[in-house]
């Protein structure tokens, strides 16, 4: 069981960089992209639906939340590995002819 504080940075990057819903739907979506300049909306999109993870984790219980802001920076730190995730998937991407 994972708890979630305020003011643990070190924690919060470490659950945004290991959420997997973020990873999956980021790498999907930047492969999917057909320009560069799509990849920060992919990586926005990917936080969302990674923060709704979040919020399943913390109503189901597997995720303890204490204080009002650990969620807040999840996503914020969300975004970011969700541009770097996309960013990947983008580059791997197989090209057309």
């Amino acid at each position: 069981m994972f708890e979630l504080s305020m003011f643990a940075p070190v924690q919060l990057i470490l659950i945004a960089a290991l959420n997997p819903v973020v990873a999956i739907v980021a790498f999907l979506m930047g492969r999917a992209c057909d320009d560069w300049k799509k990849l920060l909306l992919a990586g926005f999109a990917a936080a969302l639906a990674g923060a709704a993870a979040v919020w399943i984790a913390v109503y189901t219980g597997f995720l303890i939340a204490k204080g009002i802001g650990a969620e807040t920076g999840v996503f914020v730190f969300s975004i970011f590995f969700g541009v770097l995730w996309s960013a990947l998937g983008y580059a791997l991407r197989q090209r057309s002819s």
